[in-house]
């Protein structure tokens, strides 16, 4: 039987102790609290919200920021974390236990629409006493609130909450008949619930917009999912346990590529396992059918490719029907399931040019931006002109422009010999290029002797998704990871002296891969492989920087020279490709990352 304790209110100190220890007492209520919910609607899922300590944690009055939710959404509603649809839900801070509805997160004249008329809610909320926020559910004590009535709403901007709220030391939450009041309260504001998510459901797509203002700590930390850092270290065991060679900080580097962006390139010699490293995240993560991993597609590039036809598809002649690339089948694959990443392998990505049959895709690709709901969309890619849908060859009919399914990871292996073409900055620009040229021909028995859970690697699957932070106003506010754009500038001034400078697309994602690994590196488990955040930049100086290096003469030696002297004794690996690349300028009077 659940009942809170005092240790659960404690726990909200910003600690990783103390978010442990809530995570996994929100489990344990979920345990308890899910099959009762659920008798009110099948449509309601249950959701952990994640909770956050960061290195620049300070405590807010108004707004704790460690807090552990259990809430329920709809299911036909919840494609992604952000932004907060309508929930029930309980909600514990340091000072108060909240339970009640959310109306979640709405724009200024979308949520004007939904309450426009007051009798609707004349009825649905029993006189019990609940109390109104108008705001958010987050509170410092009961007398924060108001108590609810229909004429409440005139004060309600774009978030809405009703329900009863505790003190910590309140008798009536410390029992054992807690889950009980925790039902009976969801019950009676069912019906509040069920409105709100008739109006979002009827909502047009363009009606929620979300512009500065999103970068509100609140609204966009939900970056990584309570046990998403344990499943990456599960997933380092999957691979491990197939007999995959690969160091626990590639993985971590790996995930947070794809975590940072869509699309990456493997480099490295041959037999390395560039491409096999990804089939395997797509069978640890989606599982196999037929000996064959689902969400996978291996595309081998011809070297007669001219242009994104090659890869989409084109148009029939004889039959008039459209036949569909390679590309298009894998995004209408990831269109039918978007809760599922799909994974497509562009094989000796550069064995044709990469400028040709690729840059508009990349294009379109850079054009990713929050619409409505909260999801991102790209421009559209044009299969056809002048018409609405066409007729494939064996996939029906389709829309003759479509979107990037932002469930799509897209990644190239690359061998650089004589048979191979040089990228353009315009590729390397848009992409983390991660070496594979680490060989260690020893073999060794696995560590791993436990059963991997193939479930919970699923789960895996829809966090990789989840990728809210996909601009610089996402990140601003967060002073640890702006802390490193010093020294992406000190980095920035070296280059600039010879004219070898990079612009603001490679300064942003580098901070927004900072972002992402400073959340990973916080939440790792007790045992896990270490990554420290020095870890993480020294691969973003690796795969971001050092690739678009390329020149010749005294000039390029000093730059070489002044950036070993940067990252020596502190970032090793990008030292040691620095250094071979003297060596290489000393010997031959050129200087190339390749």
């Amino acid at each position: 039987m659940f009942q809170f304790s005092a240790n659960d209110f404690l726990a909200c100190n910003g600690t990783r102790q103390g978010a442990t220890h809530l995570h996994q007492r929100m489990h344990v209520l979920c345990d308890a609290l899910n099959p009762r919910l659920t008798e009110l609607s099948s449509q309601l899922v249950p959701v952990v919200s994640p909770i956050y300590n960061t290195l620049d944690y300070k405590p807010n009055r108004n707004r704790p920021r460690d807090h552990a939710c259990l809430y329920f959404v709809d299911r036909k509603l919840k494609k992604s974390a952000f932004p907060r649809l309508p929930q029930l839900g309980v909600y514990v801070h340091q000072n108060a236990l909240a339970i009640g509805f959310y109306s979640g997160w709405w724009s200024q004249e979308a949520m004007q629409k939904a309450i426009a008329d007051r009798k609707v809610f004349r009825g649905l909320v029993p006189r019990r006493g609940y109390r109104c926020l108008a705001g958010d559910v987050i509170v410092e004590s009961p007398e924060d609130s108001v108590v609810w009535s229909p004429a409440k709403l005139e004060g309600v901007d774009r978030s809405l909450f009703v329900g009863q709220i505790y003190a910590v030391d309140d008798e009536a939450i410390l029992g054992t008949g807690i889950v009980d009041v925790m039902v009976t309260v969801l019950t009676d504001l069912y019906p509040l619930y069920d409105h709100f998510v008739s109006q979002r459901r009827m909502m047009p797509e363009t009606s929620v917009e979300y512009v500065a203002e999103s970068s509100d700590p609140s609204l966009v930390r939900d970056a990584l999912a309570p046990e998403e850092a344990e499943l990456v270290v599960m997933l380092y065991r999957f691979l491990n346990l197939q007999g995959f060679c690969i160091a626990p900080e590639m993985l971590y580097n790996v995930y947070l590529c794809l975590k940072t962006k869509p699309f990456m390139m493997l480099a490295g010699i041959s037999g390395t396992g560039k491409s096999s490293v990804i089939r395997l995240i797509a069978e640890a993560i989606n599982g196999m059918d037929g000996g064959r991993a689902l969400g996978y597609q291996l595309i081998p590039v011809r070297p007669d490719w001219h242009d994104v036809r090659d890869l989409l598809g084109f148009e029939n002649l004889l039959t008039g029907k459209f036949r569909v690339g390679a590309l298009l089948q894998a995004m209408l694959a990831a269109k039918a399931e978007p809760d599922r990443p799909f994974f497509v392998c562009l094989d000796e990505m550069n064995l044709a040019r990469v400028e040709h049959y690729f840059a508009d895709f990349l294009s379109v690709l850079e054009t990713a931006r929050r619409v409505s709901d909260g999801e991102w969309s790209t421009d559209l890619v044009v299969l056809a002109q002048g018409c609405e849908h066409i007729e494939t060859d064996g996939w029906g009919e389709i829309v003759a422009q479509m979107s990037i399914p932002s469930n799509l990871f897209i990644v190239g292996t690359v061998n650089m010999d004589e048979t191979t073409y040089a990228f353009s900055p315009k590729v390397l620009d848009r992409a983390n290029t991660v070496a594979f040229d680490e060989v260690d021909l020893g073999i060794s028995e696995t560590a791993w002797d436990s059963q991997i859970d193939s479930g919970q690697l699923r789960d895996l699957g829809m966090a990789l998704c989840d990728r809210p932070y996909r601009q610089l106003d996402d990140i601003r506010h967060r002073e640890d990871v702006m802390a490193w754009n010093v020294s992406i500038e000190a980095i920035h001034a070296i280059l600039l002296e010879e004219n070898l400078h990079f612009a603001y697309r490679i300064r942003d994602e580098m901070l927004r891969y900072m972002a992402y690994a400073l959340d990973l590196i916080e939440a790792l488990p007790t045992g896990a492989p270490l990554f420290t955040a020095q870890d993480a930049f020294d691969f973003q100086i690796l795969q971001k920087v050092l690739p678009r290096l390329t020149g010749a003469g005294d000039e390029a030696g000093e730059v070489l020279d002044r950036l070993i002297a940067f990252c020596e004794g502190e970032y090793v690996r990008s030292a040691q490709k620095l250094g071979r690349m003297k060596r290489r300028l000393e010997r031959t009077g050129f200087v190339s990352f390749w």
